[in-house]
């Protein structure tokens, strides 16, 4: 008889299941997981993942990708985002598996955005998906849909102040400044304040003297490496203030990005900048950038 890897080749899917049947061999596990994908009974290969998850788990890396694509597949993508979490909670990860896990909210994301792609939603099931939502990914998904947002400006309204995540509530914001919506709306801010703001008339991001001059100086720092994760954590301060201006100290905080970045990339600080890290004033704008990080 071939091997059971041959068998698969030829497609011979239910001898291999008739082989690795009641067998707990973790090769004979993913030899039964193909033949069950190969024939489209997904319920039966979810039911032999969820059976034998502590052995299978021994790959992680073929189980993860796997799992997934047949959630996917199945277009069950809460169960998706789900299943990521719990193998992102596991203890044992190598660097491999880290790689992927970081990329599978993206992923699914893209699967999703596919299917939502050719799938028309009425007004009906998009207000609906917009007040009751609470997959950021999945969201945004449905936010990039809307060709008309004046259509669902009080679901949008209420995003902007009842959504958990400062994030998504920009991202919104943002999107009824582009389109220059007519206020007053109210919008919870960074602070978790709810502050009144006219779309309309709010400056976009990056677009303050201060913004300007911190990019101009980041851009002239002589470690592009440096710079370029320094550009990523000022993105995102910006944001994170928004809709207010950032009104630092325009050297603090050049310094915090710098010695923030320095951080994050292991690079030791030389004698003055470990100074400046000792400085109440920029450990208090790091905080405030780390807290932007977290948030954005």
């Amino acid at each position: 008889m071939d091997k059971i890897d041959t068998l698969l080749e030829k497609g011979n899917y239910e001898l291999v299941l008739k082989i690795t049947k009641n067998s707990d061999d973790i090769k004979y596990l993913f030899y039964r997981l193909a033949a069950f994908v190969a024939l489209e009974k997904y319920e039966d290969a979810l039911a032999l993942i969820n059976s034998k998850k502590s052995i299978m788990e021994q790959d992680l890396r073929l189980l993860i990708k796997t799992h997934i694509n047949i959630l996917c597949v199945l277009e069950r993508f809460d169960e998706a985002y789900d299943a990521a979490k719990d193998y992102a909670e596991l203890p044992y990860h190598s660097q491999e598996v880290e790689e992927i896990l970081k990329e599978l909210p993206h992923r699914i994301r893209n699967e999703e955005k596919k299917v939502l792609g050719k799938k028309k939603l009425s007004e009906e099931e998009m207000r609906k998906i917009l007040l009751s939502e609470q997959n950021d990914e999945r969201l945004l998904g449905i936010l990039q849909k809307i060709d008309r947002i004046e259509k669902y400006l009080p679901e949008l309204e209420n995003l902007l102040v009842a959504y958990p995540h400062l994030s998504i509530r920009v991202f919104i914001l943002l999107t009824l400044v582009k389109v220059k919506v007519n206020g007053p709306i109210k919008f919870k801010n960074s602070r978790d304040e709810i502050q009144e703001v006219c779309p309309q008339v709010l400056h976009e991001p990056f677009s303050s003297t201060i913004d300007r001059e911190i990019s101009n100086r980041i851009n002239k720092y002589d470690d592009p490496t440096v710079a370029s994760v320094a550009h990523q954590i000022f993105s995102s301060y910006v944001l994170f203030v928004y809709p207010e201006y950032i009104t630092s100290d325009i050297d603090i905080l050049y310094q915090s990005l710098i010695l923030l970045s320095k951080k994050y990339l292991a690079i030791n600080l030389n004698n003055t900048e470990q100074e400046l890290s000792n400085n109440p004033a920029i450990s208090e704008c790091i905080s405030s950038l780390e807290k932007a990080l977290k948030n954005i």
